[in-house]
């Protein structure tokens, strides 16, 4: 209870100014000087000052206390990550070393309206935000990943799966496949075949771009989810060993960034992607394709 202050303790200030105008108001309404109606107008005006005073004093009070425990909470790390670093040598030293560096290449991304996220925390950020979307949300992707992470990797799969879910509710999902029509055996254009119509099905808008027709741009090859209207993308960068599989993921809000993303997709869709008898031509072959692939 000793840590707990008034009402009058916090605002003595305005109830002391609001006395006193209440007060005067009285006395010149006593003395005829002011009507009654007046009287109440400057009542109100008084009691609505004073309330507006607390309130703004509340609230710089509150975010004056809460960038003191921020300073004083990073001050604190600080300190332990040098007390940390001045105990170790050698190995230990240079691993450290590098955990730091990591850690302020990740932080230098957040002013910039990035944020760097684990291959698990991605696709449950990426998925998540694809399950709260209403009827009426549009979503655009492009994906140039290999069909192993469509087929094999489970957090593609249920993400494949909120895809689904969300075109079911009524929310238009459009995705461009970005494939390489001249380096893949039959039985994995085949493959790609399956994906794409597995997505058609679902009523997702597929569009198809030869890679090599891109070649002089690389950056139309990024793999990204474009959420529209809150103007938001989720990328991904592979692994350099395993491209199958995914090393980090980037949560972008920068809008001049987003704006670079939507451009892209934009230019993919409008400009590169094959016309829908090519399109038609492509999938329909699918048969012929999966006998020479098995053979």
């Amino acid at each position: 209870m000793g840590s707990q202050r008034s009402l009058f303790q916090d605002h003595w200030a305005e109830v002391l100014l609001s006395v006193i105008l209440l007060v005067g108001t009285g006395i010149a309404w006593a003395n005829g000087r002011i009507p009654a109606s007046t009287a109440e107008i400057i009542d109100v005006i008084t009691a609505t000052l004073a309330i507006s005073v607390a309130i703004l004093k509340d609230h710089f009070s509150r975010e004056t206390e809460a960038l003191r425990f921020h300073n004083q909470l990073l001050g604190c790390r600080t300190a332990e990550v040098s007390s940390i670093l001045e105990g170790l040598s050698g190995p230990e030293l240079d691993h450290a070393i590098q955990i730091v560096d990591s850690s302020l290449d990740s932080l230098r991304l957040i002013p910039q309206g990035a944020l760097r996220l684990d291959p698990s925390r991605y696709y449950s950020a990426l998925s998540k935000r694809l399950h709260d979307l209403k009827k009426g949300a549009h979503v655009f992707a492009v994906s140039s990943m290999p069909v192993e992470r469509w087929e094999n990797d489970p957090r593609q799969l249920h993400y494949f799966q909120e895809n689904v879910a969300a075109s079911r509710r009524g929310v238009s999902i459009s995705r461009v496949f970005i494939i390489d029509r001249h380096n893949l055996t039959d039985t994995h254009v085949n493959r790609a075949r399956h994906i794409v119509l597995q997505q058609r099905a679902e009523k997702i808008a597929v569009f198809i771009v030869w890679r090599d027709t891109i070649r002089h741009d690389p950056a139309l090859f990024d793999d990204f989810v474009l959420f529209e209207e809150e103007g938001i993308v989720f990328t991904d960068e592979h692994e350099k060993v395993d491209p199958t599989r995914v090393a980090a993921g980037f949560q972008v809000t920068n809008p001049k960034r987003v704006e670079g993303y939507r451009n892209a997709v934009k230019s993919l869709i409008e400009t590169y992607s094959v016309d829908e008898a090519t399109l038609e031509e492509f999938l329909k072959s699918e048969t012929t394709g999966a006998t020479n692939g098995t053979n």
